[in-house]
């Protein structure tokens, strides 16, 4: 361990990875935007918002794994998912026409893509996030369950041996065991009254 050095990334090439890194320091110096010259409170807003790991927290990236809670400094695809439906109930007490809401919302998706870094389980929720919004941005109503097996073909398609990871598994089993079983078994619990 100690014989290995962080090297800086390499300077971006394509378009697309420029764009990105433009986007990624705007967000970042936002955030800097009235804030006192606090270094390490800045990295962690940085950390907890922007999944940007700045080297100065390495000692608190560090206690939070030993104690379990490393997962609330990282970008992840629940976070995403909580974004993005927040947003959507916050667009829909205004809007009442969900394809504005749908267009509002990929546009925010678009944005925040735009701020974090690439890493695959905010990819995977992007995706998911995207195909769920497509159905009512053209007015139509997909099932759930078909619209998760379209996410989870372009997922595949794009990185095929994530098949065996335990993270694209939960992603996509949890979201389809809780779509599948979450009304009956809620049902099962609590069953419907009688009328």
């Amino acid at each position: 361990r100690d014989n290995c050095r962080l090297l800086s990334p390499p300077t971006p090439t394509s378009l697309p990875q420029r764009v990105h890194d433009r986007f990624a320091q705007t967000a970042r110096q936002s955030l800097n935007l009235g804030m006192r010259d606090d270094p390490q409170r800045i990295a962690l807003l940085e950390a907890l918002l922007l999944g940007v790991r700045e080297p100065s927290l390495e000692d608190l990236h560090e206690s939070f794994r030993k104690v379990g809670l490393a997962h609330l400094l990282a970008i992840s695809g629940e976070h995403l998912g909580i974004m993005l439906g927040l947003t959507w109930l916050l667009l829909r007490l205004v809007l009442h026409y969900p394809p504005y809401v749908a267009t509002l919302i990929l546009a925010v998706l678009a944005l925040y893509m735009l701020a974090v870094p690439w890493r695959v389980p905010i990819v995977r929720a992007a995706i998911m996030g995207l195909l769920f919004t497509c159905g009512y941005l053209v007015g139509k109503q997909w099932r759930a369950i078909d619209t998760l097996a379209i996410a989870a073909m372009i997922v595949l398609l794009w990185r095929p041996l994530d098949l065996f990871t335990a993270g694209l598994q939960l992603s996509f089993g949890v979201v389809a065991g809780l779509l599948l079983f979450a009304r009956p078994v809620s049902e099962w619990l609590v069953p419907p009254p009688i009328l």
